[in-house]
């Protein structure tokens, strides 16, 4: 799944640059971050970790705003999936699932992690010369 999330990142950044030349590259990588997506890019026990800390009030300070992102829309979707009358008595082992599948507001990595996704992408497409300059 982390080659997925890196293809889909790669290819937004490619869409977001191509139908916007004159931004800079750290622009460009803002509004990646931050495009909505089919699912959410995360794995299973990823979300159910989160889940389970949002649930037990664990949430600890985090400073990583990827992460606090991730777990206030895991927060969001379960909070929402929990009012259907069809999930009302539904686990939350069983919920992830659905969490998952849904679109997402973007992807959950910080802006340095996903520079160095593109640089690598970019680097296995062998379009080196194409390759964006920090």
């Amino acid at each position: 799944m982390r080659e997925q999330r890196d293809e889909a990142l790669y290819k937004e950044f490619k869409r977001i640059w191509k139908e916007n030349p004159q931004l800079t590259y750290d622009e460009v990588i803002d509004r990646v971050l931050v495009a909505p997506q089919p699912r959410m890019w995360v794995g299973f026990f990823g979300v159910y970790h989160r889940l389970k800390r949002i649930l037990y009030n664990s949430r600890k300070c985090l400073i990583n705003r990827a992460k606090l992102g991730l777990e206030d829309e895991v927060a969001r979707k379960y909070e929402r999936l929990k009012k259907m009358y069809i999930f009302r008595d539904a686990s939350p082992y069983f919920l992830v699932s659905f969490i998952i599948a849904e679109p997402a507001t973007g992807f959950f990595v910080s802006k340095a992690y996903a520079k160095r996704i593109i640089w690598r992408t970019c680097k296995k497409h062998k379009n080196k010369s194409s390759c964006p300059k920090n």
